[in-house]
């Protein structure tokens, strides 16, 4: 197409017209200072070292927990479905002055159709304050090292 025939048609004229005129409604003017805030804000890599400092955060938090008591829990349910019978004779035990033991035949039922047994305990090991201590340290470090790392991104 060349430029006359460009021209000619009215429609293709007020149609780049009217994208110029939606181009032109989009441009922004930016001072130095919205520029550079700008930039920080939509950078990967700053909200990358952010999130990395607020993921050392939560490992403080959680290291930190290790400080205090911990309560476990333990639970277990055991469902029979054959129970087990015992039978005693008389005298299987033997015999005392001519008496059996047991004097008579007995039936033992074993077991109960579903068993359940749970088992609760609070903790405090005192010997671990020292390990937990030297993590903590650690973490701290870890945050103050995520924090510089950030900085120097910033910059």
């Amino acid at each position: 197409m060349n430029r006359g025939n460009f021209f000619r048609r009215p429609a293709m004229v007020l149609a780049v017209i009217a994208a110029t005129s939606l181009f032109a409604a989009d441009i922004r003017r930016l001072t130095l200072t919205d520029a550079v805030h700008l930039a920080i804000s939509q950078n990967r890599a700053l909200k990358i070292a952010r999130l990395k400092v607020t993921e050392n955060e939560f490992k403080k938090a959680g290291e930190r927990s290790a400080y205090f008591p911990a309560i476990t829990n333990q639970s277990n349910a055991l469902h029979i479905t054959d129970l087990q019978i015992i039978e005693i004779p008389a005298g299987a035990f033997g015999r005392v002055a001519g008496t059996p033991i047991p004097t008579k035949g007995l039936i033992v039922p074993q077991g109960q159709l579903t068993l359940f047994s749970s088992g609760t305990m609070i903790a405090q090991p005192l010997t671990q304050l020292i390990r937990v201590h030297a993590v903590n340290w650690i973490v701290v470090v870890e945050v103050a090292a995520s924090c510089d790392d950030l900085k120097k991104a910033e910059i």
